[in-house]
């Protein structure tokens, strides 16, 4: 049978060193992982930051536009009338319509009275007509 021979001192600082040579290198792998993803990360981190800037943009001009839509709305409200005034107006109207007929009316049956009157005062006709006219008045 073989001897086997005892490793020195030689032989496990050998199989220590090419250990950590290749632990060593291993971990110079994983650093450059670690930096790629570091790159990564910061490359995120600067469109985030872009993408903050333009949400902040927008969200002012947001404001903007509620601001001015409110001025308009509050000058709209200001300027529009209520179905009650509408209402209100329309029977004053009404009211005036008809009391200016009715005026013209009274006014004319009062002008047609008094023309036939004048002409039965003055007999300038007859009976019948006298009749016929204020049958038409």
């Amino acid at each position: 049978m073989k001897e086997e021979k005892e490793p020195t001192i030689s032989d496990v600082l050998d199989a220590v060193n090419s250990f950590a040579t290749r632990v060593e290198e291993r971990f110079g792998m994983v650093d450059a992982r670690f930096d790629q993803v570091d790159t990564r990360l910061d490359q995120v981190d600067a469109r985030i930051d872009k993408v903050d800037i333009k949400i902040e943009k927008l969200d002012i001009k947001i404001d903007k536009v509620e601001e001015n839509l409110t001025d308009r709305i509050d000058k709209m409200e200001t300027r529009l009338v209520t179905k009650a005034y509408l209402d209100q107006k329309l029977a004053e109207t009404t009211a005036e319509i008809g009391d200016r007929i009715n005026r013209r009316y009274e006014l004319d049956k009062a002008f047609k009275e008094t023309v036939v009157s004048i002409l039965q005062r003055n007999s300038l006709i007859t009976p019948q007509e006298l009749s016929q006219l204020k049958e038409l008045i």
